[in-house]
């Protein structure tokens, strides 16, 4: 069994013996009432013995390595902490048990990812390792980025049908205070046209009306959903400051690592 490479962890190597074909030498003469057994108990013929050795990797720092698990990734430095590589094999994603403010960016900067394709819609991607981030995780809210599936388009079919949702186009969020349903309701419209297309999920509808309510900017952009004239089943959107939407947006420059879902293995 080949030895593969897990950080922080042990690996194992499994080697075998077999014993030789070729013809045995005649037996020893032992003196009489000596016991035929050795230290290492009986022998016996034909038997494979394995020896297992634990060693522990410590990976070099910021650099990569090729191993039967996968392209290890270069470590990204996040403040003063820097993240533990990951496999291509294990995942696509930051693993989500990392240090908290892993995609904060430093006073006056900005979020270290960039969104790009992926299965017909956008999703974030980290600049120093190339992972996806997952749309429900936590951290990117201590960022200042607020993601969510837009809720009623079914109810609103014709709106979101009419409009230009297409992942990447701009979008207008609109308190509604007086809304007799929810007081935080947070309607969703397309840049252009009618609507509402649908609204914020309640669960996230109270933190976004307050955000804007309290005087902050958002801007917000589709992740997913459909162009003119074609049926929309799900819409979800991205907000935050204008100027970090559009750097979101902006082309992630080829100096960094290839997003990991496109490498080969």
């Amino acid at each position: 069994m080949a030895e593969a490479d897990v950080y922080g962890q042990y690996s194992f190597t499994e080697s075998s013996a077999v014993e030789a074909t070729a013809p045995q030498a005649a037996p020893l003469t032992r003196p009489a009432g000596l016991c035929a057994r050795s230290s290492r108990g009986p022998v016996r013929q034909g038997v494979r013995r394995y020896v297992v050795s634990i060693t522990l990797w410590t990976p070099p720092a910021r650099s990569m390595v090729s191993s039967p698990a996968g392209t290890r990734l270069a470590a990204a430095t996040v403040g003063d902490e820097a993240a533990p590589p990951v496999f291509e094999g294990d995942s696509m994603y930051v693993p989500s048990d990392g240090p908290k403010d892993r995609f904060v960016p430093p006073p006056g900067a900005m979020p270290r990812l960039h969104l790009i394709d992926y299965q017909g819609g956008l999703r974030p991607c980290e600049d120093s390792t190339g992972l996806l981030v997952g749309p429900t995780d936590r951290r990117l809210h201590l960022a200042g980025l607020h993601v969510t599936n837009v809720r009623g388009e079914k109810y609103y079919s014709d709106a979101a049908r009419n409009a230009d949702l297409r992942p990447g186009r701009r979008l207008r969020l609109v308190r509604e205070p007086d809304n007799p349903h929810d007081p935080f309701a947070v309607a969703v419209y397309p840049e252009q046209g009618e609507g509402p297309v649908g609204y914020v999920n309640k669960q996230k509808a109270r933190s976004w009306s307050k955000l804007i309510a309290d005087g902050a900017q958002l801007s917000a952009v589709s992740l997913r959903g459909t162009g003119p004239g074609t049926t929309c089943d799900a819409v979800a959107v991205l907000a935050a400051e204008p100027r970090v939407v559009d750097h979101l947006l902006s082309p992630r420059p080829a100096s960094f690592p290839v997003p990991v879902f496109l490498r080969t293995r």
